[in-house]
């Protein structure tokens, strides 16, 4: 009866369509995140996430569907596939940022392990915040939830990035996938180092990627 409506009702309409292809798993595409944000700008869409489906079938199997898109907000919820009692990642965020410790422990997490974020090494700093986080309650839940809302992607990346470049040895990802015994790193390095040899002006010294001094 309404443009909001009428919107409301084509963006619900996408719904089964973009999660249809993985009711059976966890995980929550970025297509059907996609959907989920151009529903929740709708006037009457957010509403649709908390209505009381009875005995709509088809309610219930969307709904079930695109539970891995929306942020948990406890550790204790049953849920859709692969809850598991798993909290997400936006609400251990959330009571990091209350706690002044994990605050804290959080700050330097981010002062420390730029290149981590970025893909390329876990230096040994970073690692120590790590797990110096890991003694810290709240951010411990920070390490143990699962990636939820609209952050998804960006948290998946950064927990692949640390479980294979920090504690690689560890997970049984074989030698030196840890950054900070070569790999990836090395292989970033070289890359650079070609690139600079090749294009670069004569006689430039090189700056080393750790401590910004210029080496011949």
């Amino acid at each position: 009866d309404t443009p909001g409506t009428a919107a409301a009702a084509a963006a619900a309409a996408a719904f089964p369509a973009s999660a249809a292809s993985f009711s059976s798993r966890w995980r929550c595409p970025s297509h059907c995140i996609s959907a989920l944000i151009q529903l929740n700008h709708t006037r009457r869409g957010p509403a649709l996430e908390d209505c009381d489906c009875a005995q709509d079938e088809n309610c219930k199997s969307t709904k079930r569907a695109i539970e891995p898109c929306l942020p948990r907000t406890s550790s204790g919820g049953s849920g859709g596939p692969g809850a598991g009692g798993v909290m997400g990642c936006t609400e251990a965020r959330r009571r990091c940022d209350r706690d002044s410790r994990c605050n804290l422990a959080l700050s330097r997490y981010l002062t420390y392990c730029g290149k981590l974020f970025n893909g390329l090494r876990c230096t040994d700093e970073c690692r120590t915040v790590i797990e110096d986080m890991l003694a810290v309650p709240k951010a411990a839940l920070l390490n143990d939830c699962v990636c939820d809302g609209l952050e998804r992607p960006i948290c998946e990346s950064v927990k692949e990035n640390m479980a294979r470049l920090c504690f690689g040895a560890e997970l049984g990802n074989g030698p030196g996938s840890s950054g900070s015994d070569g790999g990836l790193d090395d292989y970033y390095d070289e890359d650079y180092d070609d690139e600079q040899r090749g294009g670069g002006a004569g006689g430039e010294q090189l700056l080393d990627d750790d401590d910004g001094l210029p080496h011949p």
